[in-house]
């Protein structure tokens, strides 16, 4: 009897075992076939997206001369929104204008050395002297889609141009995908001073930047590649000259003086890639690469 006993307990607990590891298989496998529609989902939302607007979308500012009431005394984009040629809103920082020279649209970057006072420190200090400029351009960036941003470039040293000396250090071009239009900073018609504090509210999600590397005289085409996920309302293109991050008593303080040529801005949308969501590499000891 008590043989018997034991012998039913055990078939039992068996019986028990068995149906717990099922149960947890079958948890496993629920989990499993859950992150797989989801995952499906999100590509196929991501495919409709991409299905709903025609790509890739090419933005032109390859002509000169055109009448552009932005704001400021030249004829140039300014914080006054303008439609440019294929409809698209454009607002300017630091006189961004078209030019027939160049039949294009030319931003400028330039950095002057000046000596202020230091009540920090009780002393007179070298510093940068800084001329940025910048375009805003409103266009309906969507959540959980990869955008990638080609901007055509074509850079001229105008300290080479004038003084036949090369410029301290290169130029940066950063893009930003931003919740508004608006360009942040001191004066938008003189371009001195520095574009704002958006980079570091927007984070390293929505901001990439990319030097000059050389003075060749060639087309270059910068890529940047984006991944929101929250929707963005435009697409904001900042020249950045080179600078020296610790100005102080002392210091050498870059010169230098680019203009750039936009021609063109391609947007293409690609499935969503999360790997474009990682920080950086840090910046060295100035903006622009090594002097």
């Amino acid at each position: 009897m008590k043989k018997m006993t034991k012998t039913i307990l055990f078939l039992i607990s068996a019986f028990i075992i068995i149906s717990c590891e099922n149960d947890e298989t079958n948890f496993q496998t629920s989990n499993n076939v859950i992150t797989t529609i989801i995952k499906k989902k999100t590509e196929n939302e991501s495919t409709a997206k991409m299905s709903a607007t025609s790509f890739p979308i090419n933005i032109h500012f390859d002509y000169g001369i055109t009448e552009t009431n932005g704001g400021c005394p030249t004829n140039c984009y300014g914080p006054i929104p303008q439609i440019q040629e294929q409809g698209f809103i454009v607002r300017g920082y630091g006189q961004p204008g078209h030019n027939a020279s160049y039949n294009s649209l030319v931003l400028r970057a330039r950095n002057k050395s000046k000596v202020t006072y230091s009540p920090r420190i009780g002393q007179f200090i070298n510093d940068n002297a800084p001329y940025e400029s910048a375009i805003s351009i409103e266009y309906p960036f969507q959540a959980y889609l990869t955008y990638e941003i080609r901007v055509e470039t074509f850079f001229f040293d105008n300290r080479k141009n004038i003084d036949n000396v090369y410029s301290n250090g290169y130029p940066t071009l950063n893009v930003c995908l931003k919740d508004d239009a608006t360009i942040p900073g001191n004066n938008p018609c003189l371009g001195d001073g520095r574009i704002g504090t958006w980079v570091t509210e927007n984070g390293y999600i929505y901001n990439k930047s990319i030097s000059l590397d050389s003075h060749a005289l060639i087309t270059r085409t910068f890529v940047y590649n984006f991944s929101p996920t929250t929707t963005k309302s435009a697409l904001l293109l900042w020249l950045e000259p080179y600078m020296n991050l610790t100005p102080g008593p002392g210091a050498l303080i870059p010169l230098n003086d680019y203009s750039m040529k936009l021609p063109l801005i391609t947007v293409i949308a690609k499935p969503f890639d999360p790997s474009f969501n990682v920080p950086p590499p840090p910046r060295g000891g100035g903006t622009g690469g090594p002097r």
